[in-house]
């Protein structure tokens, strides 16, 4: 019963909502790559909230990523 887990669960149901609101505007193909957005939030999250290490490889993934979306956004 701990505040924490409630709140992660009240997160996750409005993350779920919004991307059903997505879905609703936008083609899958073009909106479900965006989802490698998350991998660019988590980083930054570990990296500034954790102090985890955050090594060249895994920054270059990371961006490769985020191009990734940006060239499925501008093919839309």
């Amino acid at each position: 019963m701990s505040p924490l887990i409630w709140v992660g669960l009240l997160i996750y149901g409005l993350s779920v909502a919004l991307w059903l609101w997505v879905l609703a505007k936008v083609d899958l193909s073009v909106a479900y790559p965006f989802v490698g957005v998350s991998f660019l939030i988590t980083m930054a999250f570990g990296a500034f909230l954790l102090d985890e290490n955050v090594t060249l490889p895994r920054m270059i993934g990371t961006l490769l990523i985020a191009s990734g979306c940006v060239l499925v956004g501008k093919s839309a």
